[in-house]
């Protein structure tokens, strides 16, 4: 699936993987002014009841961080609807 969410005031998207029976999302970044400085693959987990979480890649880079609240809050409004 594609995923759309905006970051630093830009419209932006990027390809999810998110298997049906398994508990890891995988989000591939495919914006180039992303994947120069990020790493191009973020991971995400479902726990219990559709909860999103994910662990910090880099906690010293805020950036990073902010991207992955924000794919974190869009992928949650997809686990709330009970469909990706």
């Amino acid at each position: 699936m594609i995923l759309y969410y905006d970051f630093e005031g830009k419209r932006m998207n990027a390809d999810v993987y998110w298997p049906k029976s398994a508990s890891t999302i995988q989000v591939q970044l495919t914006d180039i002014r992303l994947t120069r400085d990020f790493p191009e693959d973020l991971l995400f987990d479902i726990n219990r009841i559709n909860k999103i979480s994910y662990m910090v890649e880099n906690p010293a880079n805020r950036r990073l961080t902010e991207l992955q609240q924000v794919l974190s809050k869009r992928l949650q409004e997809f686990a709330n609807q009970g469909t990706p």
